[in-house]
């Protein structure tokens, strides 16, 4: 789902990862070498980046979706949390 966020020097658009790695091959990801052991499976191509962590959900009931003539993208059956 695209966010466009309004400022004074016009929109940003965001609606897309910032780590995508536009024109990688399969090829050139098998080449890479392992980030942390000699023999470990970790990658550039793998691994994830360095990021702020953001994201943003909707959440609203059925009865409110319906009255704002919004189809629903998924349905949450169940949540729990938990503390280590």
């Amino acid at each position: 789902v695209a966010f466009i966020i309004k400022g004074k020097k016009g929109d940003t658009v965001v609606d897309q990862d910032e780590y995508i790695r536009h024109g990688a091959t399969l090829d050139a990801m098998t080449k890479l070498r392992p980030a942390f052991d000699k023999d470990g499976t970790v990658t550039a191509a793998n691994a994830s980046g360095i990021n702020d962590g953001a994201a943003g959900a909707l959440l609203m009931t059925e009865a409110e979706a319906a009255r704002r003539g919004i189809t629903p993208l998924v349905r949450i059956a169940s949540w729990a949390t938990a503390g280590v």
